[in-house]
C-alpha cells in the first residue's frame, strides 16, 4: 500500500481495516517495503563480508605457502648458489635464478587458474541462463592480485639467496 503517512501512524488503521474484512485473521509485523529490502541485503552484506574474509584468508595463506616451498627450494640449492657466486655470478643473476623457476610456476598456475574459473563460468551459465559470469575485468584485477603477491612470495627468499658467502656455502657441504 502506497502511502504518504508514516508507517507507524497507519498501522492501527490497517489493523482495524483488515479486522473489519476478517477478523479471525490475525495482523502481525506491518513493515515497509524499504525495510524489508534493508533487511534481505543485510543478509547478502554479511556473507559478501564473509566470503572477502575468507578469500584474504585464503591469499595470505597461499603467499605463505608459496614463501615457504621457495624458501625451501632456496635451503635446498644453497652449495649451488655459493658455488656459483664464487665462480662469479654476480647478485642480480642469482636473484634470477631463483625469481625465474618461481615465476614460471606462478604462470603455470595462473594459467591453470583461468581455465578453471573459465569452464566452471560455463558450467554456472549451463545451470542458471540467467547468471551473468562474464565479468573479465574481475577475473583479470584477481589474476595479477595473485600473480603479485605470488612473485613478492618469491622474491624474498630470492633476494636472501643474493646474500649467501660463497664460503660459508661452500663449507655448509
Amino acid at each position: 500500500m502506497r502511502t504518504a503517512v508514516s508507517p507507524d501512524g497507519i498501522s492501527g488503521a490497517l489493523r482495524a481495516a483488515a479486522g473489519e474484512l476478517d477478523s479471525t485473521q490475525p495482523v502481525h509485523r506491518i513493515r515497509t517495503a524499504r525495510s524489508l529490502v534493508d533487511q534481505g541485503m543485510g543478509s547478502i552484506s554479511l556473507l559478501g563480508s564473509l566470503l572477502g574474509a575468507f578469500a584474504v584468508l585464503g591469499l595470505v595463506l597461499a603467499a605463505i605457502g608459496i614463501y615457504g616451498v621457495t624458501s625451501y627450494s632456496v635451503a635446498q640449492r644453497t652449495g649451488e648458489i655459493g658455488i656459483r657466486m664464487a665462480l662469479g655470478a654476480q647478485r642480480k643473476h642469482v636473484l634470477w635464478l631463483v625469481l625465474s623457476k618461481g615465476s614460471r610456476t606462478i604462470l603455470s598456475g595462473a594459467v591453470l587458474g583461468i581455465g578453471g574459473a573459465y569452464g566452471v563460468s560455463r558450467f554456472l551459465v549451463w545451470l542458471i541462463p540467467e547468471l551473468p559470469t562474464r565479468d573479465t575485468v574481475a577475473l583479470v584485477v584477481i589474476t595479477l592480485v595473485l600473480v603479485g603477491v605470488a612473485i613478492v612470495a618469491c622474491y624474498l627468499p630470492a633476494r636472501r639467496a643474493t646474500k649467501v658467502d660463497p664460503m660459508i656455502a661452500l663449507r655448509y657441504e
